[in-house]
């Protein structure tokens, strides 16, 4: 019984072992074919309801910011995923952030919040829920970072950049891109921003919005497998990043 267990989980601990003694190229290349691999194609059948995966309600952070916490299909990694609501200050317009589709109540819940404007996809890794809303909010724009628009494969269909709709809109938006300096080659455009908005409490007041390029998992609430992949650090890169980034000294120390 012994022996029988040990020949068992000896491959299943030696695995995580071998992969973290390769080469970061190498490493990169067999994330980007297996656990990070984008190029699927959408499935047109899954219905909004569907799609609907269990979630918190709406959390208000400031007077003009929102978070709803999901969870991803299963079986796969045991992540939540974060919707972000922002509402532009002093109007009744809203931007949405990683969208996932949400139960009727929730979604009462968003629409009192004013008109749904905006529809951030935040990069390739999430546009799961995206092509939902589009239908749901055909007025709204829908943008992406640049460096990401070749990656929505029919998923979604992009409007405009997030680069090009806030530095050439006429109209205030409480919101600035930037770029992670190391996150990609310095002659690539970005397939992830980070943003900065304008928060409503106190002037000057702002929040940081990101995805991958900075995850915020407790440790102490993470399930097995996302500890052992070193994605539940608190809130700055996972070890899954730091094979991604094109240099990951020059991420951290942005």
């Amino acid at each position: 019984m012994f022996m029988s267990l040990l020949l068992w989980i000896t491959p299943v601990l030696a695995t995580p072992l071998v992969f973290y003694m390769l080469p970061r190229k190498l490493k990169r290349w067999i994330l980007l074919k297996t656990f990070l691999n984008d190029t699927q194609k959408p499935q047109s059948d899954i219905t909004y309801e569907a799609a609907i995966l269990p979630h918190s309600e709406l959390k208000q952070i400031s007077e003009n910011l929102w978070i709803v916490s999901g969870t991803l299909p299963q079986p796969g990694p045991k992540f939540n995923r974060n919707m972000t609501i922002f509402r532009i200050p002093k109007t009744n317009k809203l931007v949405l952030h990683s969208v996932i589709c949400l139960n009727q109540t929730v979604r009462e819940v968003l629409d009192s919040l004013g008109k749904v404007s905006y529809i951030i996809v935040p990069s390739s890794m999430h546009r799961l829920d995206a092509r939902h809303y589009q239908k749901m909010y055909p007025k709204a724009k829908v943008v992406c970072p640049e460096g990401a628009r070749s990656k929505m494969n029919g998923w979604v269909d992009i409007d405009n950049s997030v680069e090009n709709i806030l530095d050439t809109s006429s109209d205030y938006m409480g919101i600035k891109w930037l770029r992670v300096d190391g996150a990609t080659a310095s002659d690539k455009k970005p397939i992830e921003l980070v943003y900065l908005l304008d928060l409503e409490d106190a002037e000057n007041s702002k929040a940081l919005c990101c995805s991958d390029i900075f995850f915020n998992i407790n440790p102490e609430s993470a399930d097995f497998v996302t500890k052992m992949i070193g994605s539940a650090n608190g809130f700055g890169m996972t070890s899954i990043g730091m094979i991604m980034a094109e240099d990951p000294g020059r991420v951290q120390q942005w």
